[in-house]
């Protein structure tokens, strides 16, 4: 076998390992995703009645969503910008009405909320 050969055989090499930890990383991504939505799940089948092993869990999760949804209204209400709960069209803080699916939008302490939820 020839230098050249043996150097081009080397580089198809090197791309087969590229492409196969590209899709061993694109397949592990999956797996995790499969895993979060298997969690997410199973917390909204027993949020409303945990086991006392997954109370303290729950309990965190549950000011974690809390946390997130306040950072995600005051971020709306420094940008002026807001999401029809309804469609999640964007709208402007002055928005009365989703100009996509035409609901009504409540505005209650500073809150975006969607009256026909």
């Amino acid at each position: 076998m020839s230098r050249l050969s043996r150097f081009l055989d080397r580089g198809r090499q090197v791309v087969d390992l590229t492409k196969m930890g590209i899709r061993i990383e694109k397949e592990e991504e999956n797996i995790e995703t499969l895993y979060a939505n298997l969690g997410r799940v199973f917390y909204k089948v027993h949020e409303m009645s945990p086991e006392v092993m997954y109370e303290d869990l729950f309990r965190t999760i549950a000011g974690s969503e809390r946390q997130l949804a306040y950072l995600k209204r005051e971020t709306q209400l420094i940008s002026g910008r807001g999401k029809c709960q309804k469609c999640d069209h964007a709208l402007h803080v002055n928005d009365l009405y989703c100009s996509l699916c035409g609901h009504a939008i409540e505005k209650e302490m500073g809150d975006w909320t969607n009256s026909c939820n």
